[in-house]
């Protein structure tokens, strides 16, 4: 099932509403594609380009952080390196080292990881920020 983007999603930072709105594009990209022709070549060229998308994202988002004195960026710095750590590991897992054998049984695990690994740190972590970004 694809993520949708709501208003409730919004941190109030229009650059990192849009980082956001480009990964839940590229976690639907996936779903989409391996739902359709299982290509092992072009999921994993899409997995990367989250992987790399998310590390741009957290960069930016970090930094956003720093300037606006984000009472817990240490904390959300390491959590990004948790979650970056957690897609780098799944693209190993799956791409890499082929521990995971990707056919139609797997579609279901290997979505709902990404959707989680996303829409989790969203709505639970990003949104903590709303008000103290929109105050500065």
């Amino acid at each position: 099932m694809s993520i949708q983007w709501r208003d409730q999603m919004s941190v109030g930072v229009k650059v990192i509403d849009e980082d956001h709105k480009v990964l839940i594009g590229l976690v639907n990209l996936f779903e989409t594609e391996m739902r359709a022709n299982l290509d092992l070549a072009g999921l994993n060229t899409i997995a990367k380009r989250l992987y790399d998308y998310a590390k741009t994202h957290f960069d930016r988002e970090e930094k956003i952080q720093l300037v606006s004195d984000y009472p817990t960026y240490d904390a959300h710095r390491r959590l990004h390196a948790s979650l970056l750590a957690d897609l780098e590991a799944f693209i190993r897992k799956v791409f890499i080292d082929r521990k995971v054998t990707v056919g139609p049984e797997t579609a279901d695990e290997l979505s709902n990881f990404l959707q989680h690994w996303l829409v989790d740190h969203v709505l639970q972590v990003d949104l903590k920020m709303k008000g103290h970004l929109k105050e500065k």
